[in-house]
């Protein structure tokens, strides 16, 4: 992934801003030097805006293109994931398993494990795969239950709970839906909600699972870097939030 302080990523991302700030500039040119150098000055900038889009949505392309083609990788190890656990999952061992058993935990980190590979694989980069249930004492948030094994102390403590409705797991939790973002810090959704939790992570999914039919939690997938995330993604990752509902059900049927 390319770094985004490229000149052009700054330009893009707020364009009327540079347009007000050379205009007040040519004025002052227009004024001191006179209008010829002005024109010369305004046909420069036209010519550096004009290449700063097209830079810039070239490597939004190529990214996104490079993605697809490591997506595509990932159904076999997602498949294999999924295999293993199945096998698990019929076995004679797990109807003997007690439902306080700690068993049960080492299960579900072993799909959010698959999952954080996964998407490393995909982004080229670290992600962090969470799962987030409802409050006992509070119905009205959601807390994280099992975190990610490489998410490190001050990383956890910006991970706080969310109310339902906010923020992408929130919103995942109440309506359902599996929500994703490409840029935490500019996505209204998540603006506000958790304090300096985008200055860890830049992009993720949030996919909301069930038991008995009804939404038990969310698993959610963080990453350090922006990624283009899209549907196709979070059927990704929705994949393993139904895998992990299973083992809920299993274990609540106990």
């Amino acid at each position: 992934m390319h770094s985004e302080s490229q000149w052009y990523y700054v330009l893009a991302r707020n364009p009327l801003a540079w347009i007000e700030f050379a205009s007040t500039v040519l004025s002052i040119v227009a004024f001191l030097q006179g209008y010829y150098k002005a024109s010369l000055i305004i046909l420069i900038c036209l010519l550096l805006i004009i290449a700063g889009a097209c830079l810039y949505y070239y490597e939004k392309a190529y990214e996104r293109k490079y993605a697809l083609r490591r997506i595509r990788k990932c159904p076999e190890k997602l498949h294999d994931l999924i295999h293993d656990l199945r096998d698990v999952l019929t076995s004679d061992n797990i109807l003997t398993l007690p439902k306080d058993s700690s068993e049960w935990i080492s299960l579900v980190r072993r799909a959010l494990r698959g999952l954080e590979s996964c998407f490393k694989e995909i982004t080229n980069d670290d992600c962090y795969a969470s799962i987030m249930l409802q409050d006992k004492e509070n119905s009205n948030e959601i807390v994280t239950s099992i975190r990610s094994l490489m998410e490190s102390e001050e990383r956890r403590k910006y991970n706080t709970p969310l109310h339902i409705g906010s923020g992408l797991a929130g919103i995942a939790f109440k309506t359902g839906d599996a929500q994703w973002s490409s840029c935490f810090k500019t996505d209204e959704r998540f603006l506000g909600v958790r304090e300096r939790f985008a200055d860890f992570y830049q992009s993720g999914v949030s996919a909301p699972f069930k038991v008995n039919k009804i939404i038990h939690g969310v698993v959610n997938l963080d990453c350090n870097s922006r990624f283009p995330f899209d549907k196709e993604c979070s059927l990704l990752v929705r994949s393993v939030a139904d895998l992990i509902a299973l083992i809920y059900q299993m274990q609540a049927s106990k």
